[in-house]
């Protein structure tokens, strides 16, 4: 049984525990995802969350505390207090049954890391997205890559 965190909206957010929860995670998370499950020793603080209705997973959301030095800096964010989304997925099975629930399951993100005092959270779009999912959910605009082909957002939450 996944352990609940913070209920909110129509469901709740939980973290993943037990061995058969993270397999049935890392397994919605490779085969719907484009960038697919990952581990890396930079993902300090690593959590796996799921979004519930019920009994339905219906988004998946990897966090772990921000890890890019120069953009902490830069924007003067919290090494201890500000997460980074480094993946989130909403399981189709779900959204044809429960409807678009990802602007919910960052709404629970935001309230439960509130809750717990921390600063901000932090996410990079993928290549040619727009970040629209994230500007539903209230995130700003932070600053293009490199690259210019992604781009951060932050949604600040003191």
């Amino acid at each position: 049984m996944v352990k609940l965190l913070i209920e909110h909206g129509r469901g709740g957010l939980y973290v993943v525990e037990t061995p058969k929860e993270r397999r049935k995670f890392k397994e919605l998370m490779n085969l719907f995802h484009p960038q697919g499950y990952v581990i890396a020793p930079m993902m300090r603080g690593k959590r796996d969350l799921v979004y519930k209705i019920g009994d339905d997973w219906c988004v998946l959301i990897m966090l772990h505390k921000i890890n890019n030095f120069n953009l902490s800096r830069m924007y003067k964010l919290d090494w201890e207090e500000t997460w980074f989304v480094r993946r989130i997925l909403t399981v189709p099975t779900a959204k044809e049954k429960h409807g678009d629930v990802a602007v919910e399951a960052l709404k629970a993100l935001e309230a439960w890391l509130k809750k717990g005092g921390n600063e901000a959270i932090i996410t990079l779009t993928l290549p040619r997205h727009s970040g629209g999912l994230y500007k539903k959910a209230g995130y700003e605009e932070l600053a293009k890559t490199r690259k210019g082909d992604k781009v951060w957002f932050i949604r600040r939450l003191r």
